[in-house]
């Protein structure tokens, strides 16, 4: 078997779907985004002015008990103005409950605390109105098989049908180890491209993970699928592993500002990958338990090894 060597996809055994300007697996176009419309939003009618509200009183707030709305008390003999008003007391609501005089249609207040209809109220007290949420158990997520079995129990099966950087996060997940990929492929230039730090780097390698490990990427969607593809779940249970290997990482780095900047090697540092040997190293030692040996094991088996088996 000949292999093609591809700068984004490694190498490639010639005669397989991915050679070509235009791998098979990208083409399904992405469809555009339709931005929703507006929402029609129309204010409630206000008060003009000089109106008082539905069932107010114009004449301002209604006095004190004994107190006259005209005014001191006239003249003996005098009969300008009128000391109290009769008829029921009317609120904002229509005239008052109990009062003679109230209409039996009156409207009646909500009681308090209760939302209107239209309004924002709050939660119901009753928790049992909402299904039950269960909180996500993190505690092992993305980290590698425990006991990892990268060393007790090494596998050497690679799917030689698929690119290179493909069987390689297949192999590292068959390994027990996701995250091993991962950390591998910030050392590979094709898969970190112009960037030159960490933050942007992971950035590249999930979106090569969204590509090149997606069920629906895969090529079991062709009319003919080629020998040797794995199944259909087996590309779902190795792109959720390798997504929740980035987002352990992701959760490592956001523990110290200065993580997201560390420099890649890139023509003009100087330090080369000493800043990204550290990092990782620092990461693989804070999983539990430490797996920095298994990841070198797996690392050098994969760039020493194997490239050297499919190239002679």
């Amino acid at each position: 078997m000949t292999w093609y060597y591809d700068a984004s996809l490694g190498w490639i055994p010639n005669g397989s779907p991915f050679v070509g300007a235009v791998p098979l697996l990208f083409t399904n176009p992405v469809g555009a985004y339709v931005a929703p419309s507006k929402w029609g939003f129309k204010a409630p009618p206000g008060v003009r002015a000089g109106q008082a509200p539905s069932g107010g009183n114009p004449a301002g707030p209604a006095p004190a008990s004994g107190g006259n709305p005209a005014g001191p008390a006239p003249a003996k003999g005098g009969n300008v103005g009128s000391s109290r008003r009769s008829g029921p007391k009317r609120t904002a609501w229509g005239p008052e409950a109990g009062m003679s005089g109230a209409s039996s249609s009156s409207y009646t207040p909500p009681a308090a605390g209760a939302p209107r209809v239209g309004s924002v109220g709050g939660v119901p007290a009753d928790p049992l109105d909402y299904a039950p949420v269960v909180d996500e158990d993190t505690s092992r997520k993305g980290q590698p098989a425990k006991p990892c079995t990268a060393v007790s129990a090494f596998k050497t099966l690679v799917h030689f049908g698929l690119p290179e950087r493909v069987a390689w996060g297949f192999w590292a997940c068959l390994n027990g180890m996701a995250l091993s990929w991962v950390c591998s492929m910030f050392y590979d230039p094709g898969v970190t491209d112009t960037s030159t730090t960490l933050s942007a780097g992971i950035k590249k390698v999930r979106n090569m993970i969204r590509i090149s490990f997606h069920p629906d990427k895969s090529p079991n969607n062709l009319a003919v699928v080629p020998a040797g593809t794995p199944s259909l779940e087996a590309y779902t249970m190795v792109f959720r592993e390798l997504t929740d290997a980035v987002w352990l990482f992701e959760s490592f780095m956001s523990m110290h500002p200065t993580s997201s900047v560390t420099l890649f090697f890139r023509d003009g540092n100087t330090m080369n990958t000493y800043p990204l040997d550290t990092f990782l190293t620092a990461f693989l030692q804070w999983i539990v338990p430490p797996v920095i040996d298994a990841h070198s094991k797996l690392h050098n088996w994969w760039m020493e090894d194997f490239l050297s088996l499919i190239l002679l």
